[in-house]
């Protein structure tokens, strides 16, 4: 797992591209082995580690632009970020 700095998606700009950067980061978190951790909603039983779902985040972070990484904030989901 953790192959996703050798492929490379467009940033999310914000809603000009928001449905392609979807489809693409919803592939590499899928090749990367973390899409579980963006799947589960709170009220679902969580059945990832901390360590996928930092991995998730930082995969989802990574592909954005910093205008966009600002109004993240300080998540600390996958899942809610994604």
């Amino acid at each position: 797992m953790g192959n996703s700095d050798k492929t490379s998606i467009p940033k999310l700009k914000g809603t000009e591209n928001f449905m392609i950067w979807q489809i693409c980061c919803h592939a590499l978190l899928t090749k990367d082995g973390y899409l579980k951790t963006i799947s589960t909603t709170s009220a679902d039983t969580i059945s990832y580690t901390s360590d996928q779902n930092d991995k998730a985040l930082a995969v989802i972070r990574i592909n954005v632009e910093d205008s966009v990484t600002t109004l993240l904030g300080v998540t600390t989901k996958g899942h809610t970020t994604y």
